[in-house]
C-alpha cells in the first residue's frame, strides 16, 4: 500500500509450500539365486560377494524390488518492492526477492537418498525517465545470487568397511550391471553450483513521426562456482549378471590421484543494439534491428585452467584459456513486419526472423571439464581387467582419459523465423495459423575426441574394428570432447484459437505439429532422460546420426480455460458468502511420445568410443521390421520372452526380439531415435474463491487438483537390449521395461491473505 500518497508505495508477499509426496519406487535387483554359490555361477568372485549382499532380494515378479518413500520438500518465497514517484518525469522502483527450498528424493534402492538445498537472492533497481514527449529511457541494475547444493546418502559400511572402498578413504561408488539397476550413491554427488551475476542496462526509446528508434546496452558480469564429483568413489561396469558374479567388468574408472573437482569461473557479456520501427503506412509496419553481443572467455578465478590445444600432437595440457574466444563476431540481425490486410483490424499477417547467439551456455561443458582436464584433474580407466578392491589403477605415465572442451570451439547460433496469419472470427475470438522454424549451426555436442581409426571398410561401407587399433593420439586414452559442429532443424505448424475474456469466460486451445532433427541433442545421458546415448557411435561420420532430435514431439495440444462463475445469491447472505465469487480454471495438455534409441551394454563394435561406455553401440534391426512396428502388436518371441507377448505395455514397451547382436567389430543398424516413447496427457483443475474480510483485507482460497483423471504417464523404458558379450544371447530381462511414471493425482490447498 501507499506510504506517501501518490509518491511512495510498498508491496510485499511471502509464500510457503510444504509437500509430502508418497512415491512407489521400482528397481531391478539381482535374482535370489545370484546370492549363493552354485545358484547362477559355481562360485561368486570373493571381491564381488560383499557387493552382492548390498542388493535386496526381489519382492515383486520379474526380479524386481519395490518400496515406498515419502518425499519431503519445502519452498519459501518472499518479495518486497518499493515504488517511488520522484517527479513527473522520473519514477523508480527497488525489488528484493529470496527463495529457499529443499527436497529429499529416493533413488533406486533404500538408503541412497539424495538431498538438494537451494537458495536464490535477487535485487533489482530501476529508473524510468521521460526526457521529452518523444524520448523515454529506462536504466536498470540488478544482482542475482543463485546457490544450489546436492549430497547423497549411503550406508555407513560403504565408507568404513574396506571391502567396499574402491578407492582408499572413499565410500563405494557405482556398480553398473546389465539388466540390473545401478547400485551405490550418485556418481556425481556431492555437487554444487553457486553464482553471482551483476547486470547494468539502459534502454532508450525515441519517437519521430512514423519512425521510432530503440537503443540499448546491457553488461553482465558473472561468477560461477562449480563442484562436480564425477565417479568420486569409482565405477565398475559389467555386461550382465553372470559377468558381475564372476568379477569380469567391462571397465573400471575413477578420478586420477590428486584430481580437483571444483573451480570458479568468471566472464563478462556486453550487448548493444539498435532497432527501428517504421510505419510505412497505416496498414504496414516494418521492424529492423541489429544486435552485437560478445562475451569475454571463461576464466578460472584462481588460474586453474588449461587446454589440450591440439589433441593429436600435445602430450600435455597448456596452462591458460580453456578455449579461444568464439564470440567476437556475434552480430545478430533482426527483421519483422506486421500487415493489417484490409485495414479494419480483423485480419493481420505478422512475421519475423533473427539470428540468435547462445551466450553463457557452457554450464554442462564446464561441469564436465572440471572433472577431466589435466593437470588439475583426469580419469583413470582400465578395460576388461579382473575385478579387485581397491581398484588397481593404471601405472603412472599410462594415457589418461579426459573430459575437455574443444580449444577451437565455434560460436553456437541459430536462425529463428516465423510467419502468422491472425483472423478475428467473432467479437473477442481470434484464430491464428502460424509457421515457426529454426536452423541451428555450431551447436555443442559430445564427441569422442581421440577415436580409433577402423582398420578396414567392409564391402557394404560399414567400418570394421579389430579392437587393436591405436588411438589417433598416443598420449591420451578416450577423450570426452565438447565440440561445436552439430546442426539442427525445426519446422512447425501452429493453430491457436483465443477467446478473450467475455462474460466471465476466456479460453485458448492450441495445437502444434512439429518436426525437429539434429545430429545429437545431449551433453550427457541425463539431458534426454536416458532415451539415447551420450554421443554418436561413429566418430568419423556425424551425419550418420542426422535423425529426429531427442526433443522431437510431433503433436502438442494445449487447452486452458478460466471461468468466473456468476453470483447466484444475494451479497451478504450466508449462501452468498459460501457460493458467490467462485472461479474455475483448467489446463489440459497432451503430447505424442519423444524418440529413443536402443543400445547395447558393451562396446560390440570395438570402436572404443568413450572407452566402450554402455548404451552407445546399438543392435541390428531384423530385416523387414519397421521401426514403428517395434512398439506395436506382440513380440516375435526369443529367449525368455514368449511369442505373442503384448508390447506397448509397461512390462514390455518395445520388442527386444526385433533386434539382434551385430557382428563383432561392426556397428548396429538400428536408427538413432527411430522409436517412440509413450505419449503424455494430463488434466489439471483449480477452484478459487475470494472472500472480502474487512476494508481492503481479503482472503483467497484455492484448491488445485493436478492430474485430476489420475492418468498413468509412463516414463522411459530401459533401452539396453543385450549385454552383447557373444553373438547370440537372450535379451536382458530389463529390456523394454518401464519402472517409472509421472506423479499420480495430487491435491493442493492454498490460502492467501492480502491487505
Amino acid at each position: 500500500g501507499p506510504l506517501r500518497r501518490n509518491r511512495l508505495f510498498v508491496h510485499g508477499t511471502i509464500e510457503y509450500a510444504r509437500v509430502r509426496r508418497g512415491t512407489t519406487n521400482i528397481s531391478n535387483t539381482l535374482p535370489a539365486a545370484a546370492h549363493v554359490d552354485g545358484g547362477l555361477v559355481p562360485r561368486i568372485h570373493p571381491a564381488i560377494k560383499p557387493l552382492v549382499d548390498l542388493y535386496p532380494l526381489p519382492n515383486a515378479p520379474g526380479d524386481r524390488y519395490t518400496f515406498l518413500f515419502t518425499q519431503p520438500a519445502s519452498d519459501l518465497y518472499g518479495q518486497v518492492r518499493v515504488d517511488a514517484n520522484l517527479s513527473k518525469n522520473s519514477t523508480v522502483f527497488g525489488r528484493y526477492t529470496e527463495t529457499d527450498g529443499n527436497i529429499t528424493a529416493a533413488t533406486f534402492f533404500p538408503g541412497y537418498e539424495t538431498h538438494a538445498e537451494t537458495r536464490s537472492r535477487f535485487l533489482t533497481l530501476s529508473e524510468n525517465h521521460i526526457f521529452s514527449p518523444t524520448v523515454v529511457s529506462t536504466t536498470r541494475m540488478s544482482y542475482s545470487r543463485p546457490d544450489a547444493h546436492y549430497i547423497a546418502d549411503h550406508p555407513p559400511q560403504l565408507l568404513t568397511d574396506p571391502r567396499y572402498n574402491f578407492l582408499p578413504g572413499e565410500a563405494m561408488g557405482i556398480v553398473s550391471v546389465g539388466g540390473v539397476t545401478d547400485m551405490g550413491p550418485s556418481a556425481n554427488f556431492p555437487r554444487a553450483f553457486a553464482g553471482k551475476d551483476y547486470t547494468a542496462s539502459n534502454d532508450t526509446n525515441v519517437s519521430a513521426g512514423r519512425s521510432s528508434w530503440k537503443f540499448g546496452v546491457r553488461v553482465n558480469r558473472v561468477e560461477q562456482f562449480v563442484q562436480q564429483a564425477f565417479s568420486r568413489g569409482g565405477q565398475a561396469s559389467f555386461a550382465n549378471v553372470t559377468s558381475f558374479l564372476l568379477g569380469m567388468p567391462n571397465f573400471t574408472r575413477a578420478p586420477s590421484p590428486g584430481s580437483s573437482n571444483s573451480k570458479t569461473f568468471t566472464y563478462t557479456t556486453v550487448g548493444v543494439y539498435a532497432q527501428n520501427d517504421l510505419k510505412v503506412s497505416d496498414r504496414l509496419t516494418l521492424n529492423l534491428g541489429l544486435r552485437y553481443e560478445p562475451q569475454t572467455r571463461y576464466k578460472e578465478k584462481f588460474g586453474r585452467e588449461s587446454a589440450i590445444r591440439n589433441i593429436l600432437t600435445d602430450a600435455a595440457a597448456t596452462l591458460g584459456p580453456m578455449y579461444r574466444n568464439n564470440t567476437l563476431d556475434n552480430v545478430s540481425p533482426r527483421f519483422g513486419f506486421a500487415w493489417d490486410v484490409r485495414g479494419n483490424g480483423k485480419t493481420a499477417v505478422r512475421g519475423a526472423a533473427a539470428r540468435l547467439y547462445d551466450l553463457g551456455n557452457m554450464a554442462t561443458p564446464l561441469v564436465q571439464a572440471v572433472a577431466g582436464t589435466p593437470p588439475f584433474s583426469s580419469l583413470s580407466r582400465v578395460n576388461n581387467a579382473p575385478f579387485t578392491v581397491p581398484f588397481e589403477l593404471p601405472a603412472e605415465g599410462t594415457p589418461q582419459a579426459l573430459r575437455i572442451i574443444d580449444y577451437n570451439l565455434a560460436a553456437p547460433n541459430m536462425w529463428h523465423y516465423n510467419v502468422a496469419v491472425e483472423r478475428e472470427l467473432i467479437a473477442n475470438m481470434a484464430l491464428t495459423v502460424a509457421y515457426a522454424g529454426s536452423r541451428g549451426v555450431n551447436l555443442i555436442r559430445t564427441a569422442e575426441g581421440n577415436p580409433r581409426p577402423p582398420s578396414q571398410t567392409l564391402a557394404d561401407g560399414r567400418p570394421f574394428w579389430t579392437g587393436l587399433e591405436p588411438r589417433e593420439s598416443p598420449y591420451w586414452n578416450t577423450i570426452e570432447l565438447k565440440k561445436a559442429d552439430s546442426k539442427s532443424r525445426y519446422d512447425s505448424l501452429q493453430l491457436k484459437l483465443n477467446q478473450r475474456l467475455s462474460r466471465g469466460l476466456q479460453f485458448q486451445p492450441s495445437l502444434t505439429w512439429a518436426n525437429a532433427k539434429d545430429n545429437y541433442s545431449a551433453f550427457s545421458n541425463t539431458d534426454t532422460g536416458g532415451a539415447e546415448g551420450q554421443m554418436s557411435d561413429n566418430p568419423y561420420d556425424r551425419n550418420h546420426d542426422w535423425a529426429p532430435a531427442a526433443t522431437d514431439v510431433r503433436l502438442n495440444y494445449r487447452f486452458n480455460l478460466v471461468y468466473r462463475v456468476p453470483d447466484a445469491f444475494a451479497p451478504g447472505s450466508v449462501a452468498g458468502a459460501l457460493l458467490n465469487t467462485w472461479q474455475v480454471a483448467t489446463i489440459v495438455q497432451a503430447t505424442s511420445g519423444q524418440p529413443f534409441t536402443p543400445g547395447l551394454m558393451t562396446n560390440r563394435s570395438r570402436s572404443g568410443v568413450l572407452g566402450g561406455q554402455a548404451g552407445i553401440d546399438r543392435p541390428n534391426l531384423i530385416p523387414g521390421v519397421k521401426p514403428e512396428d517395434v512398439t506395436k502388436g506382440v513380440s516375435r518371441g526369443c529367449g525368455d520372452i514368449k511369442a505373442g507377448t503384448p508390447v506397448g505395455t509397461p512390462d514390455l514397451w518395445f520388442d527386444p526380439c526385433a533386434f539382434t547382436i551385430p557382428q563383432l567389430g561392426t556397428l548396429g543398424n538400428a536408427p538413432r531415435n527411430g522409436f517412440r516413447l509413450p505419449g503424455y496427457s494430463r488434466v489439471d483443475l483449480s477452484f478459487m474463491k475470494m472472500i472480502p474480510l474487512r476494508g481492503s483485507v481479503r482472503t483467497e482460497l484455492r484448491v488445485d487438483v493436478f492430474n485430476v483423471l489420475n492418468r498413468v504417464n509412463l516414463g522411459s523404458p530401459d533401452r539396453i537390449v543385450y549385454g552383447a558379450l557373444v553373438s547370440v544371447e537372450n535379451p536382458l530381462v530389463t529390456a523394454g521395461t518401464i519402472t517409472t511414471a509421472d506423479a499420480a493425482r495430487q491435491a493442493q490447498l492454498s490460502v492467501r491473505l492480502s491487505f
